[in-house]
């Protein structure tokens, strides 16, 4: 539990358009895509309620308010509900992550006094101690404390959903820590790196090591005073509107690091920030963020092993979010909705026919081989079908004898029978008039 927690308030984004995974949030808010059964937006308030903050504050867009409110009333109790608020944006005004918070102080921080601020992405999903995260911003008063994590998965070895596109991604972020005092002293995001990595001081590599690889699930401690520094600054405010992508490299460039600094000398003329600090998270935590479908995919996939851990070893898990929730149940290696129905085949007996694949509410499911897919509600699949590693968006159909791989199919949509279909998506046509 959050240490004196009137020191701290939680935030939650949710107001952002998902456009990396657009086939799916036309038809539905990107903080309510379902992982394991549930709003991925469940994950990071219920880390917040669980850590103990007095006040959690979702920003979320005007028009997708009510949604989330009808959720957030199924997902948490009334004691637990009584530290949430809802503070609204214009959908239309594509507000960066530190922008979100700054606009809206008046709501974060009622009293006009800006307090220490954690920060969670709506597709954050982890299970590490916020304590720890918190304790580093108040023990080296540092201006952004980030949780990070080094990657176990391998690029070729994330399972790709729906249709190939060529990443426009040639580089990943570059982060020079000194791990004998947690500081971050050089980053590099991927937009930043043409075609090298300009690094001031090369004498200085020797005392920090560069790592490409890192998981950031994007859950920040930000200072009251950094917060106030901004709000107050109009150059820093239009110039720092993301937390990850501008927010840390700036004040990384700009930190007072004593004899080590890969930054050259006419890049730190004005140092006066003291360094960021890092929470390096151990390889049994879990650190993702289900940002696009196939890291949406994956965070199924990771939790479903989460909850078969649990229940082999039949002990209640402490972490609330990792349970199986009420409305599903667990066969085999499968989460299954407690409504959904498969022919004349006994719920106990699906797995014979289904492996390792995450059913939602009120899916219709014939005779049919699942292995490895991600099933949102509504769905209708035939007969004699045969599919591997999909994710079925809610109402979506597909027809008898079916053979997919890979296949993302959008809400709503019709896959016809016999259709034979591999890394493809399958999605409403835009009519051009």
């Amino acid at each position: 539990m959050i240490q004196k927690p009137s020191e701290f308030c939680a935030v939650v984004l949710a107001g952002g358009n998902g456009h990396k995974m657009k086939d799916l949030t036309e038809s539905c808010p990107k903080f309510l895509m379902p992982v394991a059964n549930r709003p991925m937006i469940f994950y990071p308030i219920r880390a917040a309620v669980d850590a103990g903050f007095d006040s959690i504050t979702v920003i979320v867009s005007e028009k997708d308010s009510r949604k989330l409110k009808e959720a957030l009333k199924i997902l948490f109790s009334g004691t637990e509900m009584a530290s949430i608020k809802l503070c609204t944006i214009n959908a239309d005004d594509d507000l960066g992550t530190l922008e979100a918070v700054l606009q809206n102080k008046k709501v974060l921080c009622p009293s006009g006094l800006w307090k220490h601020l954690c920060v969670f992405s709506c597709d954050s999903i982890t299970d590490f101690s916020i304590q720890s995260l918190c304790d580093l911003n108040r023990i080296y008063e540092c201006p952004i404390a980030t949780a990070l994590s080094k990657c176990h998965l391998k690029w070729n070895e994330i399972i790709k959903i729906g249709t190939k596109v060529k990443s426009k991604k040639k580089f990943f972020d570059v982060i020079g820590l000194d791990e004998s005092r947690k500081q971050i002293c050089f980053y590099q995001t991927d937009e930043e790196i043409q075609d090298q990595i300009v690094v001031g001081n090369i004498s200085e590599l020797g005392k920090i090591k560069l790592h490409t690889q890192l998981i950031d699930p994007h859950i920040y401690v930000i200072s009251s005073s950094l917060l106030q520094e901004i709000s107050e600054d109009d150059k820093l405010r239009d110039n720092l509107t993301r937390i990850k992508s501008e927010a840390i490299p700036y004040i990384v460039k700009k930190s007072d690091y004593g004899d080590i600094s890969l930054y050259s000398d006419e890049d730190c003329k004005s140092r006066k920030f003291s360094p960021c600090r890092y929470l390096m998270l151990e390889s049994s935590d879990l650190a993702w963020r289900a940002d696009s479908v196939n890291n949406l995919y994956e965070a199924n996939r990771k939790i479903l092993q989460l909850m078969l851990t649990s229940q082999k070893r039949k002990c209640e898990s402490s972490r609330n979010a990792f349970e199986c929730p009420a409305n599903s149940f667990l066969a085999g290696t499968n989460l299954i909705g407690l409504s959904s129905t498969f022919g004349d085949q006994n719920k106990g007996k699906v797995s014979e026919w289904l492996k390792n694949n995450i059913v939602g509410q009120d899916c219709k499911i014939g005779k049919s081989k699942l292995t490895g897919c991600v099933v949102f509600n509504d769905v209708v699949i035939g007969d004699n079908c045969v599919l591997e590693n999909c994710v079925l968006a809610n109402s979506c159909v597909i027809g008898d004898g079916c053979e997919l791989t890979n296949v993302l199919v959008a809400a709503s949509q019709t896959v016809q029978s016999k259709s034979k279909l591999s890394n493809e998506t399958v999605k409403k046509l835009v009519q051009f008039q």
